[in-house]
């Protein structure tokens, strides 16, 4: 499945570089990833999930470093998570590890983690410095080979994998950690080899550059984040249906197939579990065919339990975005029964639609009407609603018609 999945993404990518939605990895930077000044410092921002897209802006700005003869990268790291396979994971690290070019680590602004795969690259830098109030930890299980861990790193690699340490504790077990001071990225650039500030040390003399992913590649790297992805892929799907009810093709149609295009990029990076996403797809199905009647009932409920189980079990290995997930499964619920046949009742109730030459026909009640219900007539179901309640297998007679919905009596 997880190749699949890969062949899916790639499947994507080639699609929306063919649309010119895409750029590829070398031009995914700021002007340090495309040519910078010999002997400044990189400054590299790692942000978000470490996916296919941020690993190989990491391993193209190493390059252009050593290309450029930088004095130093500073990887600027607030990554909780990663969803590249191992063998990807381990050639970052064995870049880092070898970069003729000093490569350092500075976890911050404040309240940032370095979680995960992010962690475990930090064992190959040359130091760390961790910013005020932010932590690092959580390592996960070891993929990163021993041999090119610091010696704090492998001497606490234990500790590492439980907790999440902030600066002081960090500094304290000895983990890799720059000086005290370090905690700033000023204060983390001053312990860099070479770096240099001003008489008056106000101002760097040593020049400067930052680097992050491009405009698009940004969006590429936002839809493959777990809270994106399971909202696209819930929208996307809504608006297809909505479009399949009404006439024509429209706006709605072309999003909901962006949503889906979007969607299915993030969902082919993440790890998610393929059956979630068949009841996802059969919670739209079931939808739908209350949707045809007008009426809410048994399939509406039906679906609205595949799409909450659907989207509740989408990722696997991935924490579940509890916000984005509850607030797609209720606007999708919210959506299908309120929405939707308001939409389909007022479509059908258009004068081009005439269904006058039902009544007079007779049927069968196949769901009670309380007062609205199903009813059977000429072999097809209809909305039904009676003055009273009429019980199933009751034989009626259609006597008018009020929109979608037939208007009937026990003979």
């Amino acid at each position: 499945m997880r190749r699949l999945s890969t062949i899916v993404g790639a499947a994507v990518l080639v699609a929306l570089g063919g649309l010119g939605l895409i750029a590829p990895a070398v031009a995914s930077a700021a002007p340090g990833a495309t040519g910078g000044d010999p002997g400044a410092v990189e400054v590299v921002k790692v942000s978000g999930i470490l996916d296919p897209i941020l690993a190989d802006f990491l391993a193209a700005s190493i390059d252009q470093a050593q290309r450029d003869d930088a004095l130093a990268v500073v990887l600027r790291i607030d990554s909780s998570q990663s969803v590249v396979d191992d063998a990807t994971l381990v050639d970052l690290a064995r870049k880092i590890h070898a970069s003729a070019v000093p490569v350092v680590a500075w976890i911050g602004p404040s309240g940032s983690r370095a979680e995960g795969g992010a962690a475990q690259l930090l064992a190959t830098v040359d130091h760390v410095g961790v910013a005020p109030g932010s932590a690092i930890g959580n390592m996960g299980p070891t993929v990163v080979p021993l041999r090119w861990w610091s010696d704090a790193y492998l001497q606490h690699r234990q500790v590492l994998g439980d907790e999440l340490l902030g600066p002081a504790a960090a500094a304290r077990r000895g983990l890799a950690v720059a000086p005290e001071k370090a905690l700033v990225l000023r204060n983390m650039l001053l312990t860099i080899d070479g770096f240099h500030v001003s008489a008056e040390g106000s101002t760097p003399a040593t020049p400067i550059q930052f680097s992050e992913l491009s405009t698009t590649r940004t969006a590429m790297h936002t839809f493959a984040s777990p809270a994106v992805a399971v909202l696209l892929l819930a929208i996307g799907l809504s608006l297809l249906l909505f479009e399949f009810y009404t006439a024509g093709i429209g706006v709605a149609g072309v999003v909901g197939a962006a949503c889906l295009l979007f969607a299915g990029y993030g969902l082919a990076v993440l790890p998610i579990r393929p059956l979630a996403v068949v009841l996802v797809v059969a919670a739209m199905v079931a939808f739908a065919v209350d949707v045809q009647v007008g009426v809410p009932r048994v399939w509406t409920a039906i679906g609205s339990v595949l799409c909450a189980v659907g989207l509740l079990a989408l990722y696997d290995g991935v924490p579940t975005p509890w916000p984005a997930t509850i607030g797609a499964i209720a606007a999708v619920i919210v959506f299908m029964v309120f929405g939707m046949p308001a939409m389909t009742r007022s479509r059908f109730s258009t004068p081009m639609i005439d269904r006058t030459w039902l009544v007079g026909r007779e049927g069968t009640v196949v769901e009670a009407c309380r007062p609205d219900g199903v009813v059977r007539v000429d072999e097809a179901l209809w909305a039904g609603r009676g003055d009273a309640e009429v019980p199933v297998g009751t034989p009626v007679r259609v006597t008018g018609i009020d929109g979608v919905i037939c208007r009937v009596e026990p003979i």
